[in-house]
């Protein structure tokens, strides 16, 4: 079994491209899906959904933190046990992808963690996501999960990225592809460019956020905000 996780923010379009692929996949059983809406105001989760014949846990975080998107992955890895795929809601893994992945899961080290190749949806191979993980729950935890100190900051996930290659090693390249929409092809794929790169949102231009992301170990702050389970019922295919 593999748990995709999936932070939601006001993409609507992406989500249903995602359920739409979802649906393809040939061995639904091996896999369940943990999507967290990181308080969308204009566009909830909840909206979109459908049957896609995976199990689907759905979570909404109650008020609107701006980029809160490590928050979010926090709270669903807070109800996860066994393999968990981090993935961000732009990056799409096949059917052809995760028959792949699933026929490598029996060879892969649970004290690991794993990334991906990448490429975009036009075909441009891209580099490996820096921050979509492939790992074992309990790993998750031992590095603390996310700080969300870093609530609202560009490049907070690399403050992860570094307490998980000093305690797992360096992270392990698996040959599995995710297929990357952008916004000229979905124009809610992803809120990357939503005003953070080079702003007063950049950890860079946080002295002290920029600090400890260099030395704190360990998140010290985890589910800082409110949040539900919302219940629904997938409408019956006509």
């Amino acid at each position: 079994m593999i748990t995709l996780v999936y932070p939601y923010y006001n993409n609507g379009g992406m989500l249903e491209r995602q359920l739409s692929v979802w649906r393809t996949y040939r061995h639904p059983e091996q896999w369940s899906i943990v999507l967290v809406d990181d308080g969308s105001q204009e566009d909830p989760a909840s909206a979109h959904l459908m049957s896609c014949g995976i199990d689907f846990t759905l979570y909404r975080i109650t008020v609107d933190i701006p980029w809160n998107q490590d928050g979010a992955r926090n709270l669903a890895m807070s109800h996860c046990t066994g393999w968990c795929l981090l993935g961000d809601i732009d990056h799409v893994l096949t059917a052809d992808e995760a028959d792949r992945l699933q026929a490598m899961l029996p060879s892969l080290d649970p004290k690991r963690a794993y990334r991906f190749e990448r490429v975009a949806y036009s075909g441009q191979k891209l580099r490996p996501g820096a921050n979509l993980w492939l790992l074992q729950a309990d790993c998750f935890w031992r590095m603390g999960g996310y700080d969300e100190a870093f609530a609202g900051y560009y490049g907070s996930d690399r403050a992860f990225r570094t307490t998980l290659q000093r305690e797992l090693g360096a992270p392990i390249v698996l040959p599995i592809v995710l297929t990357v929409y952008e916004r000229k092809d979905i124009i809610d794929a992803c809120t990357r460019s939503l005003g953070r790169v080079g702003s007063k949102w950049c950890v860079s231009s946080n002295p002290e956020l920029a600090e400890r992301m260099r030395v704190v170990p360990k998140a010290i702050r985890s589910l800082n905000f409110p949040w539900e389970r919302v219940a629904w019922q997938p409408p019956q295919d006509s």
